[in-house]
């Protein structure tokens, strides 16, 4: 049986935990440089959406740019990410994907979810909500009965379920319930 060895102190219940925000900060800056190198911001690298693609790497970037121990890199993390989300919008709405539009973590629609995030984020306010119309006219496709992709229209990878986490992120990051499923 394969195991780690944990060479740290067992945590002591109400005893305050040490974190060493500076080394953290150090390390998750080495690591989007890293990211950055390796999977610049090309439509070549688009496919696969939140899940592997140019749209998850502007969503990583954009919770690190909210993270209050990396507030001197926030300009520059959200930068980043308008670069990987402007890409992934593109290969979005050019429909070079083999995933449908409704495909929340492979296609357009998670592309769209993080693109209104982030271009809010950057002060893009009137483009981030035409994404967020956008998201909301899918849901005339995912309220069809049945299988209307013919593949599992109820996972979360391209159907209904990964649309309706979409709508949670949305309704979460506006504080606001908008209606994103007629049904």
């Amino acid at each position: 049986m394969r195991y780690f060895a944990n060479r740290l102190a067992d945590y002591a219940s109400g005893q305050p935990v040490q974190v060493d925000a500076a080394r953290w900060a150090q390390y998750i800056t080495r690591t989007v440089e890293a990211i950055r190198s390796r999977m610049p911001p090309t439509t070549g690298n688009c496919d696969g959406g939140l899940y592997v693609g140019c749209a998850g790497v502007g969503y990583a970037l954009y919770r690190l740019a909210s993270v209050a121990q990396l507030t001197a890199s926030r300009d520059r993390l959200l930068a980043a990410a308008t670069e990987y989300v402007d890409v992934a919008l593109q290969y979005a709405t050019n429909r070079r994907g083999r995933d449908p539009t409704t495909a929340f973590l492979l296609g357009p629609a998670g592309a769209l979810v993080v693109g209104s995030l982030v271009y809010d984020a950057v002060g893009r306010s009137a483009q981030a909500a035409e994404l967020r119309k956008q998201y909301a006219a899918i849901a005339s496709t995912v309220s069809k009965p049945g299988d209307f992709l013919g593949c599992g229209s109820d996972e979360y990878f391209v159907g209904r379920a990964g649309y309706l986490c979409g709508s949670l992120v949305l309704n979460s990051a506006y504080r606001q319930q908008v209606t994103y499923m007629p049904f």
